[in-house]
């Protein structure tokens, strides 16, 4: 029997000329499956995989996959996760593409409570 480990990936890449940062959670096998078909998809380009690691927990559970495009709405974040004022994920570690996510989740949810 194969075990199922919480698996979390971090990529980013280009889409249409549109950068984006995406946090993927599941078992390995799943995350596997999902980035090598991103990395076959023509409409992704300049593909980074910037974080990949084992996780005790969901950070996003009520999602399997998020992305986030730049937008007026992640732009005061941008800098306290980043170098520039611009959305700029090729720039940005893995951790702080993470955070940067966890932070926009959370403004979200709020702004919709």
């Amino acid at each position: 029997m194969e075990h199922q480990f919480l698996t979390r990936l971090v990529y980013l890449s280009t889409v249409t000329d549109i950068f984006k940062a995406t946090d993927i959670e599941g078992s390995r096998a799943d995350i596997n499956s999902t980035y090598h078909k991103v990395l076959n998809d023509k409409r992704h380009t300049h593909i980074v995989m910037v974080d990949y690691k084992e996780e005790n927990a969901r950070e996003f559970s009520d999602w399997s996959m998020g992305s986030m495009p730049e937008s007026s709405f992640s732009a005061p974040m941008d800098l306290k996760f980043s170098c520039t004022k611009k959305f700029s994920p090729h720039e940005m570690s893995g951790e702080s593409a993470h955070l940067l996510m966890l932070s926009l989740k959370t403004s979200i949810t709020s702004s919709l409570n």
